[in-house]
């Protein structure tokens, strides 16, 4: 694999491994969290559009003509009386549809490549942990220059030449357990 292949590799580990996107990680696609207008919307609101009541209210309304009341009532009329009690219907037979059921959709960003990466990250980091540190911050946290990350290693600030040189030398570990 070519060091540019590689590169694209380990940004592609960054992106799912790492923060969530952010201004900084724009590659044009839309996000869910703009409004056209560009202003992002707070999760709090979001969630005042679906709490304008009790949690009672809410269910009734989402639920209104699917909790079998319309079907208990027509079976009553049809009898001579009001709604029949839920205890005198029987429910109305079905069959699951869905190839597995509970089970979440697998996510199309983990590949087996992804994968890989993770593999041997998670080796580096168990013999050369401040190898796998440096390639952690460089990949995965965004928005911040080589100088502050390597302030932000976990044992204490590095500079920024030992910095490069822990990346250089976890980029060239990583290339050679990738490429076997």
């Amino acid at each position: 694999m070519t060091p540019e292949q590689f590169e694209t590799i380990l940004r592609e580990w960054g992106r799912y491994y790492g923060e969530r996107p952010g201004p900084e990680w724009d590659d044009g696609t839309p996000d869910a969290r703009v409004i056209p207008g560009g202003a992002t919307i707070h999760p709090l609101e979001r969630a005042r559009q679906f709490a304008p009541g009790r949690r009672r209210t809410f269910v009734e309304r989402q639920l209104h003509g699917r909790d079998g009341v319309s079907r208990r009532r027509a079976m009553g009329a049809a009898a001579g009386l009001a709604v029949l009690p839920a205890d005198f219907v029987d429910p109305v037979p079905c069959v699951e549809t869905r190839p597995v059921i509970g089970t979440p959709r697998p996510d199309p960003r983990y590949t087996d490549t992804i994968r890989a990466v993770q593999e041997a990250w998670l080796t580096l980091r168990k013999y050369w942990p401040d190898q796998a540190e440096v390639v952690r911050l460089h990949y995965q946290v965004r928005g911040m220059t080589r100088k502050e990350k390597a302030a932000q290693m976990p044992g204490g600030a590095i500079g920024l030449r030992r910095y490069k040189d822990l990346l250089r030398d976890a980029q060239t570990w990583l290339h050679a357990r990738l490429a076997r």
